[in-house]
């Protein structure tokens, strides 16, 4: 799979974690379908900007994670959802990334 374009600036475009697959029941008994599930705030990096252009021209490109690695990211963010081929990728920006993650942490009940 290839991501097909290259984010702008200080963006970061995610694949969200799918960890939210074991069917979620209300308080009541309701199975809820996925759309009405929280979404995941973990996600796999695939493309990242060039940074944001300082007043000297150059650019700021100091995040602490990179393309492929795993990471942590705030629930209310200003992002754009982009679905291609039923998949939907998320892109950010770099500031809200909190963390980058190992291959096997789990992240559960996460209020971010």
């Amino acid at each position: 799979m290839s991501f097909k374009f290259e984010p702008v600036g200080n963006l970061v475009a995610i694949r969200p974690d799918d960890v939210d697959v074991v069917e979620k029941v209300s308080g009541g008994g309701i199975i809820l379908p996925q759309k009405y599930k929280d979404p995941s705030l973990t996600g796999i990096v695939l493309a990242k900007g060039p940074g944001l252009m300082t007043e000297d021209g150059s650019r700021l490109q100091e995040d602490g994670f990179e393309v492929g690695d795993r990471v942590l990211f705030l629930r209310y963010t200003a992002y754009v959802q982009y679905d291609e081929n039923g998949v939907l990728y998320t892109i950010l920006p770099d500031t809200d990334i909190i963390a980058t993650l190992d291959e096997d942490d789990v992240v559960e009940n996460v209020k971010v």
